[in-house]
Order: C-alpha cells, then structure tokens, then sequence
C-alpha cells in the first residue's frame, strides 16, 4: 500500500469511525460508567483504524467470508466488530449468501462494497 493509500485508508476509517474535526469517540463507549470507557475509547483511536484494514484486506484478498470464519483465520477477537465498523462506514455489506454453521446455522457472508468514503465524499 502506498503512502497515499496509507493516509486515503487513515482518513476514510477515522472520519467514518470518529468524527470530524476533533476525532472524539462515536458510539463507542458505554453509557454506564462513560469516564472511563470514553478514555478507553480514545485509546483505541489508534488501533482500530489498522484492525479495520486487516479485516478489509482480508476480505478483499479472499471474497466474502462470515464473521466465523474472518475471526477463525485472522485469529482476531475483535473481528466482528471491526466488520461492523466497515459496514458502517458502508465498505462491507451483505453479500446476499447464507452459509451454515457447524450448528446448522445460517451466517451472513460479507462483501467489499467497493465504495471508498472520504468524510462524506463518494469517489
């Protein structure tokens, strides 16, 4: 990824993910005790925007993928809700497909959208 990739990837995640301009935690923390789950909430400013991009690399080299089986291979915990973050930020969607779990549940697979968005901007 090049660095201009690098900072379009910073800029689409933060600003669908934080807000703009003074990147303060949206809907990412408790409202019981919000102290110090908005404290750690901005920590993880730092982390998530990576965490999300190893969730949408993942899904852009192999296809559409359930929660399962993302957090399965890339051995992330945090997965889902990384997944989720990308569906917010309308870069990953329902791929329409159900696949059975080992409980003989259906699961979503999720897809890249293919629309990248720049604090608002559709390019």
């Amino acid at each position: 990824m090049s660095d201009d990739d690098e900072h379009t990837w910073d800029r689409t995640i933060r600003g669908s993910l934080f807000g703009e301009p003074d990147n303060t935690p949206r809907k990412h923390y408790r409202r019981r005790n919000p102290e110090t789950s908005r404290d750690a909430a901005t920590d993880a400013m730092v982390f998530v925007p990576e965490s999300c991009r190893r969730v949408y690399e993942y899904l852009q080299e192999r296809g559409g993928r359930t929660d399962r089986e993302g957090k399965a291979d890339l051995k992330m915990n945090s997965y889902r809700r990384r997944r989720a973050d990308l569906k917010n930020a309308e870069l990953v969607a329902d791929g329409g497909e159900r696949r059975d779990s080992k409980w003989g549940k259906a699961m979503t697979v999720w897809v890249l959208t293919g629309r990248k968005t720049y604090y608002g901007e559709t390019k």
